[in-house]
């Protein structure tokens, strides 16, 4: 349109100009209404250009809107005078105009490395950075993945992360969460939990990243499955026996309600006292746990204090350790035993320097004090199975370990034992394949017998010959060297035959 209001102007001021003339004037009034048109254009580019370079900055230092305008029109102005020398004839009129657009440009990205530098996300809550833990504060890198420094994966900073990761910057740590949280952000579905799976597969929630108290490993952002698993896990909690607990680190009552949070069940014989963390059924009797109360808290303390007036022993290689506590002694890791009267005049015989002897029957010992009931013999069970009885406590002369007080099944079956032995005969075995000694205690485990000709047979047990009525004597070492020996020489003799 402006176009051809142009050439109608041109036709009336040059009416009286011939038909060519007009139309060399129209196509010059073009090319300058062209050459005006992209000249305008151009202009319009490089200050939305400009403006585009400023916001950017702007942005980033939070600049006033005005200041930002007048850093429009400086850049406008620079990008306009340096673009202009970069079509000048002059060759160095053109570097300097390259020179100008190139320092712009890294210019910019200097600016804004600078003001980015200690931002970790952006104005319109994009990430700016990844994070790792630490066990000191946290990391930030420039691009999530597996980070050099540690190995660990830097994770995107997210709006809602940006205040927890403030909370373990100033020293707070992770705390175990022992109801049902909210998992995830409700405007955003981000994870504001976090979790650590035990050995067992059991999961454990934290209100905060960080690494686990006990184990050290870092916990993890909170997922769909986790919290799908943790349910069931909850669910199955719900119908889980009864697990015993340590009455000295567990709170019997809840701070908030005063409900009672034990359940227990006390023993017939030896009136322990053994508590739960749940209601239930004792496994070994099918009784109902009862719930504690005041009066069997009170009745549970004065049993512990009489249990500590009483006291036991300990034997050690040397000597007799006493307590004032039957159980697990904290020094030693043994048993500590109930001192009885009976057991303590067989003590003072242990810290004279006496030591167990082998009891060799028949005939049969005392086993029990016949006043008391109390074990006053102590037996040694070998892996083998078999039973070895004592005149006093201490530890065995050749295994080392610990003798233990006799008790009905071990006089029980140390007779079994004896009886066996004494009826069966011993039977021929193949030497080549059966131990000559006992690997624990060196003890021989054959006896042998050799005939007038030097052949040699064996046996795993004490007897006589079935076909000639001599006893069997039991193998020595100096047996295996003339064994040997024997061996050698028939080997000699059947060589020099040949």
């Amino acid at each position: 349109m402006l176009v051809e209001k142009i050439r109608e102007a041109a036709d009336r001021a040059f009416a009286f100009k011939t038909n060519p003339l007009r139309s060399i004037l129209a196509a010059a009034g073009c090319l300058l209404v062209l050459f005006v048109a992209a000249w305008v254009l151009d202009k319009i580019f490089v200050y939305f250009l400009a403006r585009s370079y400023v916001q950017e900055v702007a942005d980033v230092f939070d600049l006033n809107k005005h200041l930002a305008n007048a850093l429009v029109y400086v850049t406008f102005v620079a990008l306009v005078f340096f673009g202009g020398l970069t079509i000048s004839l002059s060759k160095r009129r053109r570097l300097v105009g390259l020179l100008g657009v190139f320092v712009l440009m890294v210019g910019q990205s200097l600016i804004l490395w600078r003001g980015t530098s200690k931002e970790i996300i952006s104005r319109d809550g994009s990430a700016l950075k990844c994070y790792v833990i630490t066990r000191d504060g946290v990391r930030y890198g420039e691009r999530p993945g597996i980070d050099p420094g540690t190995g660990r994966q830097c994770r995107a900073v997210t709006p809602e992360m940006v205040e927890r990761l403030r909370e373990y910057e100033k020293g707070n740590r992770p705390t175990q969460i022992s109801g049902t949280p909210t998992f995830f952000n409700l405007g955003t579905g981000e994870p504001i939990v976090w979790y650590s799976k035990t050995k067992n597969g059991e999961i454990e929630l934290f209100d905060l990243m960080g690494f686990h108290p006990s184990s050290g490993e870092e916990l993890l952002p909170i997922t769909k499955d986790v919290v799908e698993a943790w349910s069931l896990q909850k669910q199955k909690e719900a119908r889980q026996a009864p697990t015993p607990i340590d009455p000295e680190k567990y709170a019997f009552f809840d701070p908030i309600t005063g409900k009672a949070r034990v359940w227990y069940r006390r023993a017939d014989k030896t009136g322990d006292f053994e508590f739960y963390d749940r209601e239930g059924f004792d496994p070994r009797t099918g009784d109902a746990l009862a719930v504690v109360s005041r009066d069997v808290i009170a009745a549970w303390q004065q049993y512990k204090r009489d249990s500590e007036s009483q006291k036991c022993y300990v034997i050690t290689k040397d000597a007799v350790r006493y307590g004032n506590k039957p159980g697990i002694d904290s020094a030693t890791g043994k048993e500590c035993r109930l001192l009885t009267a009976e057991l303590l005049q067989r003590l003072r015989e242990y810290e004279k320097g006496n030591r167990p002897k082998p009891i060799k029957a028949p005939p049969d010992p005392v086993f029990f004090d016949l006043r008391t009931g109390e074990p006053i013999v102590w037996y040694y069970k070998a892996r083998s199975g078999a039973i070895e009885i004592f005149d006093l406590m201490g530890f065995h002369p050749e295994s080392g370990e610990e003798l233990l007080p006799v008790n009905r099944d071990i006089v029980e079956a140390w007779k079994a034992q004896r009886q066996s032995e004494s009826v069966r005969a011993p039977q021929r075995i193949d030497p080549e394949k059966y131990a000559f000694f006992d690997p624990l205690t060196g003890n021989a485990r054959v006896w042998y017998w050799r005939s007038q000709k030097g052949e040699y047979e064996f046996y795993d047990a004490p007897g006589f010959q079935p076909h000639t009525g001599d006893a069997l004597v039991v193998v020595t070492k100096d047996t295996l060297e003339q064994l040997k020996r024997d061996a050698e020489a028939r080997q000699r003799s059947s060589n020099s035959s040949d």
